[in-house]
């Protein structure tokens, strides 16, 4: 049941960006999974995040506004962890 989750999940997210794949997977399981991230991978993730906000602007597959809002209480809700 959690691998089709995940699978749901990965799915949304290349509709906006294409292949998943590396960081990018890493960076959506933090987001829709772990909720944690060191400084570092926080950083780039909001990066990752402010790109994938801007290919979805530029050809629409989700609500803008709505999209933004949905990331931004999901990277408020990534916990910065040691490492």
């Amino acid at each position: 049941q959690l691998h089709v989750r995940k699978l749901a999940i990965h799915e949304a997210y290349a509709r906006v960006v294409g292949d998943i794949g590396g960081e990018v997977a890493e960076y959506i399981d933090i987001l829709s999974d772990t909720r944690q991230a060191t400084k570092a991978q926080k950083a780039e993730l909001e990066k990752w995040t402010a790109t994938f906000l801007a290919q979805n602007r530029a050809r629409p597959v989700y609500d803008p506004a709505l999209l933004d809002q949905a990331m931004f209480e999901a990277l408020r809700d990534v916990k910065t962890i040691a490492g």
